[in-house]
């Protein structure tokens, strides 16, 4: 017997495999405890499967025989062969984001199909200063309050469990408005020797407000000259007006903070620090675009995440890697690479990651259903150290920064079995035939199949497409039954011919020829061989 004790769904997915119930279509279930009896015998230690071996001997496998675990312990394995496929939605409250620090968000974890009544939630967060509430896991809700540290962005996933074993996973990304803020449109239209132009700035009510100071307004990256007579800034800093806009005013507007409020002043300390809290919402610039009316706006780039999604076709036995270079801005004593699977900490499984240098390479083997999801990684700076290392006083405590982080997204694709069918495969004018596309089993179980003739669908459907060759105005010819033509195409081909009548009439009046039956067949024979040569078809004789 195996040990239940660390043992996942994943060796489970193998051993369903090695008893010959393949299915993409189910997660297993894992029992433990000895759920179908106690076994008897030697038992295994510990099984490490990445989910894609063909039996168990190919897992990393522990001691046999002298463990610490006993028969009450026993696993067992429940493999759910017509199993379920559940997709999860996550929504928040409010809707619309960004939203502003210091805000709570409600979460909601729909899924679909309805799952069964034991199930439970756990939410999860690749972002570490994500702080997620839950005081019922039976109930599929959360709240998560936005710090003054949350990044831009952060992904939050809900994961749904039954009898402990995960059934489904969903997640969304929320977006996080600013300390300082926009109030009114970023983008400015102005008239030369026109009306006043105001730009303003909300600052979010937030304690965090208290470390910074000196709100400053620069124009394509030069600090305003308040003296100017056109330029009025209100006193707290929050408004710009220009009285009298003349055209060389188009450019970019940039409202920021330019000092911390700290005990013991040190500039090159609040500078290195300045920067790298405007690359999060605390302390991120506000810009305005300001813009001769009916001019071309200028293309400005903002940086996100990176992203990559790979597409695995489930049995081609296929690696695929690639490489990531890991940006050195600060002392590598203190940047750490972690890497995230649908929120948690990933430990080991299909992707596996290396460092050479300033280069990291990730490989994802083989993977199958249960490596479906989202990867992350984040390049950290442990900043209360790292300023400490470079003798900076520090005033408030930091938390881990992001520097760089990236995204891979897997998709498992298992190739459906797809089924084109005919009611008839020869018709007369008068005629028609029914043709029925069907897909089944496959991953995702989610299908859109359609009926294709000369590169148009003429006919579309979920599992099953239906088209009755009446209502094509040239109802013969090829048809192709296609399967997820988004995605990996998978079809069938019908080839609907046109059943036509040819009658040989022999005048004999007037003569006594007489054809002999012989005769007759080789005639006929000659013909089909016409016809065949003529118009590609199948030539049947009734003499």
């Amino acid at each position: 017997t195996v040990c239940g004790v660390g043992f996942d769904q994943k060796a489970a997915t193998v051993i369903c495999r090695q008893l010959g119930h393949y299915s993409l279509l189910a997660r297993p279930s894992v029992r433990r405890n000895a759920h179908f009896g106690e076994g008897s015998g030697p038992i295994v230690g510990q099984v490490v499967c990445l989910g894609n071996e063909k039996n168990l001997e190919e897992c990393a496998i522990g001691p046999v025989g002298r463990v610490n675990c006993l028969h009450s312990k026993d696993v067992s394995v429940n493999c759910n062969v017509k199993g379920v496929y559940y997709s999860v939605d996550v929504s928040t409250s409010p809707l619309e984001g960004p939203h502003p620090i210091g805000s709570v968000l409600n979460l909601t974890c729909s899924t679909l199909p309805r799952p069964p009544d034991d199930a439970t939630y756990q939410w999860t967060s690749s972002d570490p200063q994500s702080s997620i509430t839950s005081p019922n896991t039976s109930l599929p809700f959360a709240t998560a309050a936005i710090g003054p540290w949350h990044s831009k962005q952060g992904r939050y996933f809900c994961h749904v469990y039954s009898e402990g074993n995960t059934i489904a996973v969903g997640s969304t990304v929320i977006t996080v408005q600013g300390l300082l803020y926009p109030v009114g449109p970023t983008v400015v239209e102005f008239i030369p020797g026109g009306d006043p132009v105001t730009l303003e700035i909300g600052i979010s009510d937030t304690d965090t407000r208290q470390h910074f100071r000196s709100l400053k307004w620069f124009v394509n990256s030069v600090k305003l000259d308040s003296s100017a007579e056109r330029f009025l800034v209100s006193e707290d800093g929050r408004m710009l007006t220009i009285t009298s806009p003349v055209e060389e005013d188009a450019g970019v507007y940039e409202a920021t903070f330019t000092g911390l409020v700290t005990p013991f002043h040190n500039l090159a300390c609040e500078v290195e620090k300045l920067d790298l809290f405007r690359s999060y919402p605390i302390a991120e610039p506000v810009s305005f675009i300001l813009v001769n009316k009916g001019a071309v706006l200028p293309d400005i780039q903002t940086k996100e995440s990176t992203k990559h999604t790979i597409v695995i076709l489930v049995g081609t036995n296929e690696s695929l890697a690639f490489s990531w270079v890991i940006p050195k801005p600060y002392d590598q004593d203190y940047m750490s690479v972690e890497w995230y699977f649908n929120g948690e900490v990933y430990t080991y499984g299909s992707l596996q990651h290396k460092t050479f240098g300033s280069t990291q390479t990730v490989t994802v083997i083989q993977p199958g259903v249960m490596d479906e999801g989202i990867y992350e990684a984040a390049i950290t700076l442990d900043a209360t150290e790292y300023f400490k290392s470079q003798g900076c006083t520090m005033d408030l405590e930091l938390p881990q920064f992001s520097l760089d982080s990236i995204t891979l997204e897997v998709k498992v694709y298992d190739y459906p079995v797809v089924q084109a069918q005919a009611s008839n495969l020869t018709i007369t004018s008068s005629q028609s035939s029914i043709l029925t596309c069907t897909a089944q089993e496959g991953h995702p179980p989610t299908y859109h199949t359609s009926w294709v003739k000369g590169g148009v669908a003429i006919a579309k459907g979920t599992d099953t497409a239906t088209l009755n060759t009446s209502h094509v105005p040239v109802p013969y010819g090829e048809y192709q039954c296609v399967v997820n033509n988004t995605l990996v195409t998978d079809y069938k081909t019908i080839l609907i011919r046109e059943r036509a009548h040819m009658g040989v009439k022999f005048d004999t009046s007037g003569s006594s020829l007489c054809l002999e039956t012989e005769d007759l067949n080789s005639v006929l024979e000659e013909l089909a061989d016409i016809a065949a040569q003529q118009c590609s078809c199948d030539f049947t004789s009734d003499a």
